[in-house]
């Protein structure tokens, strides 16, 4: 889907589906350590990415191996998005999310790990 996007291309998506963790197949996906105090998450580059001339980071609503689930707002991910702080940093976004998510887990990935701070300062 994105081999077509012209060099230097940025992008940013947002996928409330199931299954959809790495869906683009981008480099590398952020996750909180667990039990660590404080912000602390680490990069876990994806076997399966190619490398990319494009800069770009997708949100998705779970893991691979996971449904998403709605509810009379529409999508979990979707309804928690809609009260985001924009005071918090990328990592206590993603701890939010999947502490407000239960049932299945947010997905946070990108080309490469400066991406995500450069969204999220």
């Amino acid at each position: 889907m994105l081999q077509k996007l012209p060099e230097g291309t940025q992008f940013r998506a947002v996928i409330d589906a199931c299954h959809s963790g790495t869906l683009l197949d981008l480099d590398g996906s952020l996750e909180p350590v667990p039990g660590a105090k404080g912000n602390l998450a680490i990069f876990v580059p994806n076997k399966k990415a190619k490398g990319s001339s494009y800069d770009g980071i997708l949100l998705s609503s779970s893991k691979d191996s996971q449904k998403s689930y709605e509810d009379f707002r529409g999508g979990l991910l979707t309804a928690a998005l809609v009260q985001y702080n924009p005071r918090e940093n990328v990592i206590e976004l993603l701890k939010s999310l999947q502490k407000q998510i239960s049932d299945q887990t947010p997905v946070l990935s990108a080309t490469s790990a400066n991406d995500l701070w450069i969204l999220f300062p």
